[in-house]
C-alpha cells in the first residue's frame, strides 16, 4: 500500500537489526509487507481485534529515525539543500526544522508485541470479516474489501512467523 509516494513496509526481526543501512534501505522487498500507516490504520484493526484504543495499541514501543549529515563542501551543500528543498538562507532554527522532517521521511518503528499477537492470532476462515470491518474505516476509504483482504492475510501471516521466531513487528516509513 502507497499513498501519494508514502511507503509503509512491515517486517519481522530484532533489535540488533536495525541497522542505519536498514532504515536508509528499508527491508528486502522479500520479507517486507507492504501495508497502511501503523498508529492509525493499522491500530484501528488491533481495536477491532483487542478491545484496546487504537492510540494505544497503535503505539510504537521504539523509533528509529533516519540520519541526515549536512555536508561541509559548499558545492554538495548547495546541492544538498536544492535537492531537499531546503532555503538555503534558512535560520538555524529553520534548518533544524526542515532536518528534522528529513530525519522522520526514513525511519523505523516497532510495533507493540499485544499487536504483533492479535494479528497472528486471526484465524484464517476469519479473515474475510475482520477484512471488511478494517475496510470500513476513513483511512482505509477507496481500498476494496478484497484488497483489504490481500494485506490483511500477509499482516496475519508476518505476525505468525514473528511469534514462532519470537521476533517483533517493525515498520519502515518513507514519506
Amino acid at each position: 500500500m502507497s499513498i501519494m509516494g508514502v511507503r509503509f513496509i512491515y517486517f519481522s526481526g530484532v533489535r540488533e537489526e536495525i541497522t542505519p543501512e536498514l532504515i536508509e534501505d528499508g527491508p528486502s522487498e522479500v520479507a517486507g509487507v507492504g501495508g497502511p500507516e501503523p498508529s492509525v490504520a493499522l491500530g484501528q484493526l488491533g481495536q477491532h481485534l483487542t478491545g484496546v484504543s487504537f492510540l494505544e495499541i497503535g503505539d510504537s514501543v521504539k523509533s528509529w529515525p533516519g540520519q541526515v549529515d549536512v555536508p561541509d563542501d559548499p558545492d554538495e551543500r548547495e546541492m544538498f539543500f536544492y535537492d531537499h528543498g531546503i532555503d538555503p538562507e534558512a535560520t538555524p532554527e529553520e534548518l533544524e526544522v526542515a532536518l528534522n522532517d528529513l530525519r522522520w521521511g526514513l525511519s523505523v518503528v516497532e510495533l507493540k508485541d499485544q499487536l504483533r499477537d492479535a494479528l497472528a492470532a486471526v484465524p484464517a476462515d476469519d479473515y474475510r470479516r475482520v477484512a471488511e470491518q478494517w475496510a470500513a474505516i476513513e483511512e482505509l476509504r477507496g481500498l476494496s474489501v478484497d484488497e483489504v483482504l490481500t494485506v490483511l492475510g500477509r499482516l496475519c501471516s508476518l505476525a505468525r512467523q514473528a511469534v514462532g521466531q519470537k521476533q517483533h513487528l517493525y515498520c519502515w516509513v518513507m514519506l
